[in-house]
């Protein structure tokens, strides 16, 4: 999931506004880089605390018309 937060101060606000609502801290969203050893554990473990908020603005993404989604984050699948 990229949702290019690091390249979008817009996105950085709306991702902030969603954590305030979810009662989670906001943080920075991480990528995943091949050359840096172990990184993909941080960048997981920060998926998961800021869950609800990312699902919350995928929902959010997916009514607006012309606005790409990001990855299907349902735990169903």
């Amino acid at each position: 999931m990229n949702l290019d937060t690091q390249a979008s101060t817009k996105r950085k606000n709306i991702l902030d506004e969603f954590c305030t609502f979810c009662d989670t801290s906001y943080m920075e969203t991480l990528l995943h880089v091949s050359t840096r050893w172990l990184s993909l554990e941080m960048v997981v473990n920060r998926i998961l605390r800021l869950y609800n908020a990312l699902v919350i603005l995928k929902a959010s993404m997916r009514s607006k018309p012309g606005v790409p989604g990001c990855v299907n984050l349902s735990r169903t699948q």
